[in-house]
């Protein structure tokens, strides 16, 4: 199994306890929520990715830069099920899913193999 650390979205949590003055987690089961989520870019990804892969981490990164690629996925499968949601198509996808993308990447996609002491290029010194 791929090594990877979960990193929380700092802006929204789904499993918020406060939920943003709603007072218990029902509001997303209403029909306007619902019809939100659904017909909202981007809403149904952060929710279904925000606990674990919503962070500012390259990990974090990762996970929303996947977003548009999942997105013409959800396309492609309202083709198949019109009455296929966001929510539910996203939800499929978890952690395991995108450990296993990131782990695929290597050191260089990940963009942990350069840096400050371990630069692109080193300068010779010839003569």
């Amino acid at each position: 199994m791929p090594s990877w650390s979960p990193s929380p979205n700092p802006w929204y949590q789904n499993n918020n306890a406060g939920n943003y003055g709603w007072g218990d987690n029902t509001f997303p089961t209403t029909p306007i929520a619902r019809d939100y989520i659904q017909n909202q870019n981007g809403v149904a990804y952060t929710r279904a990715t925000a606990g674990w892969g919503g962070g500012m981490d390259p990990f974090g990164r990762f996970v929303a830069g996947q977003e548009p690629r999942l997105e013409d996925a959800y396309m492609a499968a309202v083709t198949q099920n019109p009455n296929l949601r966001r929510d539910e198509f996203f939800g499929q996808f978890g952690p395991d899913y995108f450990a296993k993308l990131w782990a695929g990447l290597g050191a260089r996609g990940q963009n942990q193999g350069n840096g400050m002491y371990n630069p692109r290029a080193r300068w010779q010194r010839f003569g």
